[in-house]
């Protein structure tokens, strides 16, 4: 970093001493929903405290900082915001809790927002709101997503339960959409790890995870726009899919394949996953036959008989 300051900026060396022997330089990892302006409870919340509150955000009760530090205690010392009630932790590794988070947080709404979306369902409230899809976000949860194995001691089944709770708070209106957004990266590190580490402990592959891959297949369908949107349909109506253009492109040219094909060509995409995935054993197939389930019965009736 400082070579990089210097050749830029030709820092003087008393910053640079100060820099290097005076700060402490912190990983950190948050972990709070936070969706916006409340424009439905806007007027009511405005009446109620009495005034208007142009910054209005809208945020989940659940919060969590983890400061990554060297010496916690030093840290803390200096910087005391685990003392008030805020909910901040020191820790010397927050690994941990990233993987926690990615896995349990993250990839049990990767793994169930494109299922949900073709659903019918527009948030997450109405996804855990929904028989079926809060079943299948419930299957895709702590065994499926961080399987043999507990990231972050004995408090992960709680961290998993409380993942439920906060999905079916219906105050947050987390809109699918959004969280669709660049989605096949986000399943390279949310999801793909789960998988991998599955086959090769067990032998055997998570059901739900192979079907929840299946599901962009069916989800990122249409043509590109001008704006290099992807613009599919669900029902009579439109729905744009923002993602890297290389994502756009294949499956604008590959959507329409049959099944078997347009799985290989995904799963062979070493660009987007580093890898070769058709060399999974049993990958291709699981994945292949949950997409044809989609195309025949429907997404919803798919879902129901995987539960």
């Amino acid at each position: 970093m400082l070579s990089r300051t210097d050749s830029a900026w030709k820092l003087p060396d008393a910053f640079r001493s100060w820099l290097t022997e005076c700060n402490v330089f912190c990983g950190t990892l948050v972990d709070r929903i936070v969706t916006g302006y409340p424009k439905d409870e806007a007027g009511t919340l405005e009446k109620k405290c009495g005034y208007t509150g142009r910054l209005l955000v809208a945020g989940d009760p659940f919060a969590l900082w983890v400061i990554e530090c060297e010496n916690p205690g030093s840290v803390g010392k200096e910087f005391p915001l685990d003392k008030t009630s805020l909910p901040v932790i020191f820790k010397k590794n927050l690994r941990p809790y990233q993987e926690r988070k990615v896995r349990l947080s993250n990839g049990a709404h990767t793994a169930s927002v494109f299922a949900a979306y073709l659903t019918e369902l527009t948030t997450v409230g109405e996804m855990m709101n929904d028989k079926t899809m809060s079943a299948f976000f419930a299957e895709s949860r702590i065994r499926r997503t961080c399987p043999n194995g507990s990231p972050a001691g004995g408090r992960v089944r709680q961290f998993a339960d409380s993942e439920m709770e906060r999905s079916e708070n219906h105050f947050i209106k987390h809109n699918l959409l959004s969280i669709a957004l660049n989605s096949i990266s986000k399943y390279k590190a949310r999801m793909l790890p789960t998988i991998l580490e599955t086959q090769a402990k067990t032998g055997s592959l998570p059901k739900f995870l192979c079907f929840s891959l299946a599901a962009p297949m069916s989800f990122y369908s249409g043509e590109l726009n001008s704006e290099n949107k992807l613009i599919a349909v669900r029902g009579d109506i439109p729905y744009g899919i923002l993602d890297d253009t290389p994502e756009l492109l294949f499956f604008v040219e590959n959507n329409k394949q049959p099944a078997n094909e347009f799985t290989e060509a995904f799963l062979g995409r070493i660009d987007f996953w580093g890898r070769d995935l058709t060399q999974i054993p049993g990958l291709s197939k699981s994945v292949a036959g949950a997409l044809q389930s989609i195309r025949e019965t429907g997404m919803a009736d798919a879902v129901r008989a995987l539960l």
